[in-house]
């Protein structure tokens, strides 16, 4: 099935063509092309903003995808995970998360913000990032921008 493109904006959910989807893309810094296989559209939270659907993923229904995330496949046939990310039913998906190759994200997964997703994901699981680490320095760090070089 070819993606049903809505997308969530200010509350409302708008039926778009093909060609606004393309328009949409270039408005809000996306890449979703019409090709994926969406079975439910997705709620976008916040907009679709930044967000990249690779062409051969699939999304199963009930999805939820925050800003930036990417969904990406991988064309090193090569490797281990050559493919595209196949999404189940009702994943949380949160900002800034990547999943990418030929994985299969089982039905009612949570995935943390940022985190990065390469293997297979259990049904009913929760991916999240081990804790920030702080390295402490003893000198004065200098943070000022000097442009590019």
């Amino acid at each position: 099935m070819l993606l049903n493109a809505k997308y969530a904006s200010g509350g409302g959910i708008k039926l778009i063509s093909k060609l606004k989807l393309h328009n949409l893309n270039n408005k809000f810094g996306c890449g979703i092309s019409p090709m994926t296989d969406i079975e439910a559209c997705p709620e976008f939270p916040h907009g679709l903003y930044g967000i990249f659907i690779s062409r051969y993923a699939k999304i199963g229904k009930g999805c939820v995808i925050f800003q930036q995330v990417t969904i990406g496949s991988n064309s090193i046939k090569t490797s281990g995970s050559y493919g595209a990310p196949v999404i189940g039913d009702y994943c949380y998906i949160g900002s800034g998360a990547k999943i990418i190759g030929g994985i299969r994200i089982g039905n009612n997964v949570r995935i943390g913000a940022n985190c990065i997703v390469c293997t297979d994901v259990p049904d009913n699981s929760t991916v999240v990032l081990e804790k920030a680490r702080i390295i402490p320095h003893d000198y004065k760090l200098d943070n000022r921008f000097y442009g590019n070089i």
